[in-house]
């Protein structure tokens, strides 16, 4: 063998060498990384009391809508509430 042919050889087996352990040194850094994304700390959060400001109720409307629904629903069938309702997929009556 020629000597320009050894020395190739060696520089290729040191350079392998060489990239082997760069490759393990960031494999362990990024299982390292990996492993600090998956457990993470947990941090608990600061509970502020927030002051909820009071709405006035207006007991007449509530009465009032309340009375709408109970007449809406007074007695009829779901079938009857939805009869000739085409807009959301029901049709009319077949009868």
């Amino acid at each position: 063998m020629k000597k320009t042919n050894v020395f190739l050889l060696a520089f290729l087996a040191i350079a392998c060498v060489i990239m082997a352990v760069l490759v393990v040194l960031w494999t362990k850094k990024v299982d390292k990384m990996m492993d600090e994304e998956l457990n993470p700390v947990v941090v608990e959060p600061i509970e502020e009391e927030i002051e909820e400001p009071e709405v006035p109720v207006n007991n007449d409307a509530i009465d009032a809508l309340q009375e709408s629904f109970d007449s809406l629903l007074s007695g009829d069938s779901i079938e009857e509430l939805y009869e000739w309702e085409t807009e959301f997929g029901f049709i009319g009556n077949a009868e």
